[in-house]
């Protein structure tokens, strides 16, 4: 785990604003390239790809807000079908919203519905 200093801190709001502004005008693969870059530099500390042992690919999006989130399912659910051969997807997909906590001022969860949404009009298959 990173240790996050005001030049760390600085920077992740930088993208996480950076990122925000992108998904707010629909310029979601922009957004993914820039939170892709975020990750690798490991400016956005966040731990989105992950094995269990019951062998399911894990997303996990505590934490996140509706923009970073968004590009978070996008990116991990593209390098997972990428990562397969011959269109074999053997593995559940578990995406980890949270209950909500940190949605208090919408006074209910935001994550959830946002990433349901998401998979049903990016991801559903025609």
């Amino acid at each position: 785990n990173k240790i996050l200093t005001y030049d760390t801190s600085f920077e992740m709001a930088l993208y996480t604003e950076a990122i925000t502004a992108l998904h707010n005008r629909g310029l979601y693969e922009s957004a993914d390239e820039l939170y892709v870059n975020a990750i690798s530099k490991g400016f956005l500390p966040f731990s989105i790809m992950e094995q269990s042992p019951k062998s399911e690919f894990k997303v996990d999006l505590h934490g996140m807000n509706r923009a970073i989130a968004h590009s978070a399912v996008r990116v991990s659910l593209q390098h997972f079908v990428q990562s397969k051969n011959k269109g074999k997807l053997e593995r559940d997909v578990l995406i980890v919203t949270g209950k909500g906590s940190n949605s208090q001022k919408h006074l209910r969860p935001v994550l959830r519905p946002a990433v349901q949404r998401m998979l049903v009009e990016e991801f559903y298959p025609p």
